[in-house]
């Protein structure tokens, strides 16, 4: 009797330990580029990471980091006029889904935060169009199974590279 118990015991205490060890995390990718004419530039990059029970769960792991990367996207084109990024791009922690997100360009001084003006950097100084050129923003997510999609972020849009040039663009 006492074996008994003593084996049910030590199989007890390895099912809690190997439970509360085994929650993972996977992630995505993402990349924003701009489109416009036929030439493209990488405006930002996202990573995204998402929690789940165990490996045999990997792709549901995978697809709450892909829709942390959709939400931090939508959320930042709800937002593009302002110099600050959403909450759904920026916060980590809590075992919840999240992206992160990176700016391409180092070279713009004012606005950093700024959709609007980071897409118009990279339209107007990088690929330099000039006057007000349409443009469009891409989002590509890859990664492995359980990422991948790809998505516009806006139907289209004008930059307006007199003032971003004024103001923003490096010294030719």
């Amino acid at each position: 009797m006492l074996r008994w118990s003593l084996a049910t015991a030590l199989i007890s205490a390895a099912l809690v330990s190997g439970t509360a060890a085994a929650e993972i995390s996977r992630g995505c990718r993402a990349n924003v580029l701009v489109h416009t004419g036929n030439s493209s530039a990488l405006v930002a990059q996202v990573e995204g990471r998402g929690f789940c029970k165990n490996r045999f769960h990997a792709n549901e792991c995978r697809e709450r980091a892909r829709d942390a990367i959709a939400t931090c996207m939508q959320d930042l084109w709800a937002q593009r006029e302002q110099n600050a990024l959403p909450p759904s791009c920026t916060i980590i922690g809590s075992g919840r889904p999240f992206a992160i997100l990176s700016w391409a360009s180092s070279g713009l001084r004012l606005f950093r935060n700024s959709l609007n003006h980071q897409t118009g950097w990279q339209v107007c100084c990088r690929l330099g169009r000039h006057g007000q050129p349409p443009y469009f923003l891409q989002v590509s997510i890859q990664g492995d199974h359980g990422c991948t999609r790809d998505f516009p972020l806006s139907d289209g849009a004008f930059a307006r590279c007199n003032m971003i040039r004024m103001h923003n663009c490096p010294p030719v």
